[in-house]
């Protein structure tokens, strides 16, 4: 009980500790509202925004106190409309004192009072167009109150709406009010098409002025976008010169609703209207996205000027909206590829705000070319988990096989999208198409807590593609899931089939840690399995498991003696991948290695090299044996031992004496591979004799590693020079060389040697030597020079004292 107390105390403490310190940060927030510098403002105002209710009672109990700088006070309506719905009961109460706010047609606070009760959402509706009547002498004050409904925007409930603006738009005779009524209308849009009749009469009404005709077009376009009459209409003002300069000028003036409208010129047959609309759009700062589409047929026009507006204008699209990258993505469908390279690039510089565009540029991957698809690429890595909506096309992507170079790009790109990309790759899970499946199988394991991946990563388990049910059992094991669980159901099966098709696909799992601990058990009893295949599937996963496996060595060792010679051969292979730990194994490894199946003596000695110095006495008696295939294969055994070998190594020199040539290369290949044994040099220099050029090269190679301990085969290794194989002539230099000090004494004697060649190579290799090793040589050279009557020699002779001097 005491426990349970000091627990509730505990978390008590906690929840007012926390509630603190988000109560001050609301209060250092609260202080930056009146800061001199702007951003500090706007960013205050934004981070109480992220807060939301936490932030709520203090920001109202603020705004209630009525105090502080004007700053301050138009900070904080600011926050309230940014806060908006989440201050509920407390905004309902609010309504009062912002509707007073309004009503003082304060120039700075009341039209931030009605911004902010009209981001309060559709509840300010009504609220607004009660208030809108009190106030028929102070058209200011209406337009504060219009201008706050559009903020409400396409929330607006359409009753209200209807009988609002019916009733202000045949009352109101405010200019300016009008002006933001038609505004306010348009950003309502479709909740006012009950007004659609009376914006028409607006329009076609040549006694209006013209600016309030073109925001009554704007308007009737936003609330019944079918409606024809705003096309006729534009088109007829555009076709009359004298009224198309005020035309151009008044819909540029309205943003973007006044663009919209502005692509109806840039759409007509006239190239001079083309150029007005074009022109207009030009002039401002920045450019929507929405208007590349219309603008992009342009860049064929015939007349110069207007293509050299129409890329001006593409070029000042506004990248750092969001809302542009919508109508780019649209715009890539374009036929032409300079137009589409052009959006490629603009929404390239969007980065993380090209969003909007990533379907399409899913879309560009199966019908771009390849500089296309490389920005394509670009862009939607930017994105990661927001290019989402390309992971259908990045999957078609990896059907085609003309496509094959970008095949990396796009399985890593999945990857990046992650949680988002699954539900695609689930369906690609059932795609005609095997690299698809494929594919998805192996990604959806990277992607961890996606609910439906395991059942259908299962369903996948018998695919009849084995790269799919291999990649699909791999994913599971990634996610966490045992073998036992996925395979359980087929390993216990009474069908063979069943257990061989479990068994197999284990076998080509990556299996590490515990998922490979688990697995180890399943497989020792898999080695009793009836079915031979069943049993050699289960060695060759306990192989691929590695030193984990060791535990299942005596298991594996007894396996040995099965009578199956493929369970047999993956027996050997699995002990083999155990090295030094399969050691228990040896007597049974030699057996089959000396009197087995002459078919498994290749994996029984490469098992027995692994297994390392307690093979040796195995290696060492077939070195006696008859059979030259198996004395060959022990000494290539010793020889992959390298220096663990070592002890064997006078017994293996003897073998030099072979009287099999493949033997013998066998031998000094292993003894190259052991490295340096002064025992061996004798058999080495007595190798040198033979006539064999190959022998001869292999024990020169021998003798290369041995350094200084081949002193004693010096002058073996320089009757060599004799031979007339020049590359048996060629590696004795070279091993003299390397043997350096050791081989001084024997190439000075080489240089009275009555056979040319020997004087000859011995003059060569000289002159190779370093001056401070080989000063003594050079008097020998010296007296060569003088008394040596074959001028190749004598030139060689003189070279190296040239040299060493």
């Amino acid at each position: 009980m005491k426990k349970r107390a000091f627990l509730f105390v505990a978390v008590a403490l906690y929840s007012v500790s926390s509630f603190s310190v988000r109560g001050d940060e609301v209060d250092d927030l609260l202080k930056k509202l009146d800061e001199p510098n702007a951003k500090i403002r706007d960013q205050a105002v934004a981070e109480l925004a992220k807060l939301g209710k936490q932030a709520v009672p203090k920001v109202v109990a603020e705004f209630k106190k009525k105090q502080g700088s004007q700053r301050y006070r138009e900070q904080l309506l600011k926050v309230l409309g940014e806060l908006g719905p989440e201050l509920g009961e407390q905004g309902v109460e609010l309504r009062g004192e912002l509707l007073t706010l309004i009503a003082k047609n304060d120039p700075k606070l009341s039209p931030l009072a009605a911004q902010a009760l009209g981001k309060f959402g559709k509840s300010s509706a009504q609220v607004f167009a009660n208030f809108y009547g009190n106030f028929k002498n102070n058209p200011t004050v209406r337009r504060y109150v219009i201008e706050g409904i559009g903020y409400i925007g396409s929330e607006m409930p359409v009753e209200v709406a209807t009988k609002f603006f019916r009733a202000a738009l045949k009352s109101e005779t405010d200019p300016a009010a009008g002006n933001a009524l038609l505004e306010t209308i348009a950003k309502v849009g479709k909740p006012a098409a009950g007004v659609a009749d009376i914006l028409t009469q607006f329009l076609v009404n040549d006694k209006l002025p013209l600016d309030t005709r073109l925001r009554a077009a704007v308007a009737l376009r936003r609330v019944a976008p079918e409606n024809k009459e705003v096309r006729l209409a534009i088109d007829a003002w555009f076709a009359d010169q004298n009224l198309r300069k005020q035309i151009t000028d008044g819909l540029g003036k309205l943003g973007d609703n006044g663009l919209e409208l502005l692509l109806f010129g840039v759409e007509s047959p006239d190239k001079d209207i083309r150029y007005a609309a074009l022109e207009a759009i030009k002039r401002q700062r920045t450019v929507p996205g929405f208007v590349v589409k219309g603008v992009l047929p342009v860049l064929k026009d015939e007349n110069v000027s207007n293509r050299q507006l129409a890329a001006e204008i593409i070029a000042k699209v506004d990248t750092k909206s969001p809302d542009s990258a919508g109508p780019l993505g649209e715009a890539l469908e374009t036929k032409d590829a300079a137009a589409r390279k052009l959006v490629l690039n603009l929404l390239n510089r969007m980065g993380t705000n090209a969003k909007g565009a990533a379907e399409h540029l899913g879309k560009l991957l199966l019908a771009g070319d390849a500089d296309e698809l490389k920005l394509a690429f670009g862009i939607l890595t930017k994105l990661k988990a927001d290019a989402a909506p390309a992971t259908p096309y990045l999957l078609e992507l990896l059907k085609d096989e003309g496509r094959e170079a970008f095949h990396p790009q796009a399985i890593s790109l999945i990857i990046e999208i992650g949680k988002p990309a699954a539900p695609g790759l689930i369906k690609g899970l059932k795609d005609q198409n095997v690299s698809v499946r494929r594919t998805s199988a192996q990604l959806l394991g990277h992607i961890p807590g996606i609910v439906e991946a395991p059942k259908n990563l299962a369903q996948a388990l018998n695919d009849e593609d084995e790269i799919v049910r291999s990649n699909a059992a791999n994913s599971l094991i990634r996610l966490n899931f045992g073998v036992k669980i996925i395979f359980g159901r087929m390993l216990s099966s009474d069908d063979p089939q069943d257990r061989f098709k479990a068994v197999q696909a284990i076998a080509k799992l990556k299996l590490d840690g515990e998922k490979a601990r688990e697995t180890i058990p399943l497989m020792i009893d898999l080695l009793k399995d009836k079915a031979a295949p069943i049993r050699q599937q289960a060695l060759l996963t306990l192989k691929n498991i590695g030193l984990p496996a060791t535990p299942a060595i005596p298991a594996i060792t007894d396996a040995l003696l099965d009578q199956d010679m493929g369970v047999k051969q993956a027996a050997i292979e699995a002990l083999a991948e155990y090295g030094p730990q399969s050691m228990e194994a040896v007597p049974y490894l030699g057996e089959i290695f000396l009197t087995g199946d002459p078919r498994l003596r290749p994996a029984s000695s490469n098992a027995l090299s692994k297994i390392g110095t307690p093979s040796l006495p195995v290696l060492v008696a077939a070195l006696g044996s008859k059979d030259k295939t198996m004395r060959r294969d022990a000494a290539l055994a010793m020889g992959g031992m390298q220096l663990k070998a070592r002890p064997a190594v006078a017994i293996l020199a003897k073998s030099l004496a072979d009287p099999d040539d493949d033997v013998k290369k066998a031998v000094l290949i292993a003894l190259k591979e052991i490295g340096p044994a002064p025992e061996a040099v004798p058999g080495l220099a007595q190798a040198l004799a033979t006539r064999n050029a190959e022998i001869k090269t292999q024990a020169l190679l021998a003798l290369a590693n041995y350094g200084a301990a081949a002193g004693p085969a010096v002058d073996a290794i320089v009757q060599c020079f004799k031979d007339n194989d020049k590359n048996v002539q060629s590696t004795a230099s070279t091993v003299l060389f390397q043997i350096r000090n050791a081989a001084l004494n024997g190439l000075i004697k080489g240089l009275k040697d009555p056979n040319k060649q020997v004087r000859l190579h011995c003059c060569k290799t000289l002159a190779r030597f370093p001056k401070a090793q080989a000063g003594r040589a050079v008097k020998p050279l010296e007296a060569l020079v003088k008394k040596e009557k074959d001028d190749e020699v004598k030139k060689a002779a003189q070279d190296a004292v040239n040299k060493l001097k």
